[in-house]
Parts: structure tokens; sequence; C-alpha cells
């Protein structure tokens, strides 16, 4: 999800994850305009996964923002594979923070960062 927004120390990761959202946009509409029947873009975009890239990152809000099962993202992808859809975000509440942080003015969404790093991913 740092392809709509990040925090700090982690600015090179979300410029990498936003140009790679832009690029599967600009893709499923040079797809629709070419007529490419059958041929589809997915965007996956997890939270913190439990896998070892995320072995140091802590959050303040576990329960809220705890990392999301690697099991739940592959069954996902999979299933918005199957049926052409677009984008998936997970935790599916996510939706919502990526819908507000568009509508909220940027000089507004000053919020203290929710994850932390204790080691350089």
């Amino acid at each position: 999800v740092l392809a709509f927004g990040s925090v700090a120390g982690v600015g090179d990761y979300a410029a990498s994850k936003a140009a790679a959202l832009s690029f599967a946009e600009s893709l499923h509409f040079e797809l629709l305009v070419s007529s490419s029947a059958g041929v589809k873009v997915t965007c996956v975009c997890p939270y913190l996964m439990d896998t070892g890239m995320f072995a140091g990152v802590r959050t303040r809000l576990p329960f809220l923002f705890g990392p999301v099962k690697s099991s739940v993202v592959a069954d996902h992808t999979i299933s918005a594979v199957s049926c052409g859809k677009f984008l998936v975000i997970l935790p599916r509440w996510f939706h919502f923070l990526v819908f507000l942080s568009r509508l909220v003015p940027f000089h507004l969404l000053v919020i203290t960062p929710v994850i932390t790093l204790s080691r350089i991913l």
C-alpha cells in the first residue's frame, strides 16, 4: 500500500511501488485501447507481509496494522487474476485509507507515522 502514500524512512521503497502501480495503470489502459482481448493486468498492493523481508518492521498498533499472511495475499491474487480484477489492496479495509488520502489535502495528512523500522529495507 505504500504505492498510495509513504512514511518516513521508506521513500525509495514507496517510490518504486508508486512507479509499479502507475506502470500497471498505464498498461491496463493501453490494453483497453488496443482491444487486446483476454489480456488483463492485476496489481496487488498488500500491506506488510509475514515474510522475511519485513522481519524487522514493527507497528505501533499491531492489531490494526499487523502483517498480512502471505497465503491470504496469494488467495486474493489468484481470485483477482481469475476474474480479471485490476486492483487488490490488502487488508481490505485499507481501501478506506487510500480513499481518504485522496480526499484530504496533503497538508492535512500530518499524522504520526504508524511504522517504525528497526532495520533498513
